[in-house]
């Protein structure tokens, strides 16, 4: 496998990985690919950092008490 083809396989995997995107056996199994892969290891390293960073840039959005009901009343308005 060259390191292209590995790269386009596994990166999907790794976003994944760090989204939570993955079964308990999905993601086992790519904890233990990149315990005995170096390049993976890093590309992890580097998608849990940035994910890190988009967290701590972008602000936690939070909404009151009382969203639901005004969205449903404009919903319910609109019909």
């Amino acid at each position: 496998m060259t390191k292209i083809e590995h790269d386009f396989e596994w990166n999907d995997r790794l976003q994944d990985l760090v989204d939570g995107d993955l079964s308990p056996e999905e993601h086992a199994a790519i904890e233990a690919h990149v315990e005995s892969c170096a390049v993976c290891a890093n590309q992890l390293a580097a998608l849990r950092a940035l994910d890190a960073e988009l967290r701590e840039a972008t602000p936690r959005l939070a909404l009151d008490a009382a969203f639901d009901e005004r969205l449903f009343a404009r919903i319910d308005s609109a019909d």
